[in-house]
């Protein structure tokens, strides 16, 4: 029997989505609870450094929530990021971050954007979305292999700070931010479940 490609219902177990969901500061038990959303287009990754499909990103950025997020007028206003500073050329953000935690009780940390970007640029990845990642500092060369993921323009200062280096001054970069493959990512989750 040929099932037909119709809007439905797709259940996310938020146990499965620890890698998705930051819990925006309050702490609650999750582990039984689940996210339904409909949805036109099959999900084909919730992995946000992996997905290459409008079902998927529709998936991770209903799910996710990284520095920036738009509101009801479509304007980006920061979400994981509490507060954020720049200098003088524009072209270094520091990021003080909300207190929020995973579904797995973990903290949101400065850790795990540069891990979910490191892992966005890394070759070995081979991310469909990696190009995204030229506006940053050597964001070019190391999805390209010439640099280290090290060398990518991002790093914690701390557990609650994040420092993101540009190529260039950019005017949008929080309208950027907003999109799928600049959410964080849990490293422990990533690392047990693949």
């Amino acid at each position: 029997m040929k099932k037909r490609n119709m809007i439905g219902l797709v259940t996310i177990s938020l146990g499965l989505a620890i890698i998705l969901a930051a819990c925006g500061g309050k702490t609650s038990n999750t582990q039984d609870s689940t996210l339904t959303v409909g949805t036109n287009a099959n999900i084909g990754s919730a992995n946000s450094v992996k997905y290459s499909d409008t079902g998927s990103v529709e998936a991770i950025q209903n799910t996710f929530e990284g520095l920036y997020r738009f509101n009801a007028k479509g304007q980006p206003v920061k979400a994981l990021a509490k507060t954020v500073s720049t200098n003088k050329d524009k072209t270094v953000y520091t990021y003080t971050l909300q207190h929020s935690k995973w579904s797995n009780g973990q903290s949101v940390t400065a850790a795990d954007f540069v891990y979910a970007w490191q892992q966005l640029g890394n070759p070995k990845t081979a991310s469909p979305n990696a190009q995204r990642l030229d506006f940053l500092k050597n964001g070019y060369d190391v999805r390209n292999g010439k640099k280290p993921v090290s060398q990518l323009g991002v790093k914690a200062l701390g557990k609650y700070r994040l420092q993101v280096t540009l190529e260039s001054p950019i005017t949008y970069l929080p309208e950027i931010l907003t999109g799928a493959p600049f959410m964080p990512l849990n490293k422990a989750y990533v690392e047990k479940n693949g």
